[in-house]
């Protein structure tokens, strides 16, 4: 549990440099676009957010980077990479924080302190000046220098012959081990054995990280392709009082119970199977946009009635589903999340569609 506490900690701080700030060089500066190449020095810190996402510049502060797939190649204070495929070919002044699916450290890579690694496979190498932490699958160290301790929570790992390990290597005692006898570690403890039952916490962790990274991109496209569509939500919902939104999310709720029943209806009769088919493919849409729609609410909710404030459409999503995906890291809380946001959002939809005379004239 601490773990998770440390990295929704981490997420929180990394994704609240979304908030837009002076585009200068020389200062905070944020892009989320679909495919990013930084050729320019950054000093300061950034955020980027895209699916394909490349580094060749200096960045004096700290990088965040959210994207499908990652390249680093240059220098940067501190760095905080959540992706699918992330390669790492550079330098880290400080700490880095890595969650991601495939992990790749190139040969070249420093990292003057501690490394925090959640990942599937994983490939080290490169100069670490302190400590390496590893929750993943399947992991290689390999021409690896790493002048503190290793600890490792892991299916199976290898350590090639040349690789060095200053400190305690530790890891979980049914861990599948291949260590060649040339590598120089001070010292091997094994620890007690991981559970497995279901899931790791690790992928459960990734996969919440990934599918949040992708809701994102999601976003994104509908914020581009039809802004209208969050202007209207806006027109509807904006003077909205508590009762107005438990009212929104009670209709969503019936018409989440009520559609797959008419579904099933329609699919064990000859003549409405084909309509019982679509019908269950827009079912199944309107789901994945619910999430969508009830994030941009909460979001609008917290900006318009709490902070009294306003900000782009994506950013005013992007912090409604980061609250709705932190609150799925809460055991128990976690089912009752997911079914008031998709009943939020069923609502938010039919009031789209029953109330479009209101959404085009308020």
């Amino acid at each position: 549990m601490k773990k998770i506490s440390k990295l929704v900690l981490t997420i929180l701080f990394a994704f609240s440099s979304f908030i837009p700030i002076v585009s200068a060089k020389e200062q905070f500066i944020s892009q989320i676009e679909e495919n990013i190449n930084l050729t320019e020095e950054i000093l300061g810190s950034s955020t980027l957010i895209g699916n394909n996402v490349k580094v060749d510049k200096n960045i004096s502060g700290i990088l965040f980077a959210g994207a499908n797939s990652f390249k680093f190649n240059s220098t940067t204070d501190y760095l905080v990479s959540v992706g699918n495929i992330i390669s790492i070919n550079g330098t880290i002044n400080n700490d880095a924080f890595i969650l991601g699916n495939e992990i790749n450290f190139i040969k070249d890579t420093v990292i003057n302190r501690d490394l925090v690694i959640y990942g599937n496979n994983i490939t080290i190498s490169g100069t670490i000046g302190r400590d390496l932490i590893i929750n993943g699958q399947n992991i290689i160290i390999d021409n690896a220098n790493i002048n503190g301790n290793v600890t490792l929570n892991t299916s199976s790992f290898e350590v090639t012959e040349n690789s060095n390990i200053l400190g305690t290597l530790k890891y979980n005692k049914n861990a599948k081990t291949k260590i060649d006898n040339k590598a120089q570690i001070n010292n091997i403890i094994k620890t007690k054995s991981t559970e497995e039952v279901g899931p790791t916490i690790t992928n459960i962790i990734i996969e919440r990280v990934l599918s949040f990274i992708r809701m994102l991109v999601v976003l994104l496209a509908m914020v581009l392709i039809i802004p209208r569509l969050f202007k209207k939500i806006k027109k509807q919902h904006i003077k909205s009082q508590i009762k107005d939104s438990l009212l929104t999310f009670v209709e969503g709720l019936l018409a989440l119970i009520l559609i797959p029943l008419t579904i099933l209806i329609l699919l064990i009769s000859s003549l409405g199977i084909s309509l019982g088919l679509l019908l269950l493919v827009i079912y199944i849409i309107s789901i994945y946009i619910s999430f969508i729609l009830s994030g941009y609410y909460i979001g609008m909710f917290i900006f318009k009635k709490l902070l009294k404030k306003d900000t782009n459409d994506f950013f005013i999503g992007s912090i409604g589903i980061l609250i709705i995906y932190l609150l799925k890291f809460i055991p128990f809380i976690s089912f009752i999340a997911t079914i008031i946001e998709i009943s939020l959002g069923f609502g938010i939809m039919l009031k789209l569609f029953t109330n479009k005379k209101i959404g085009l004239e308020n």
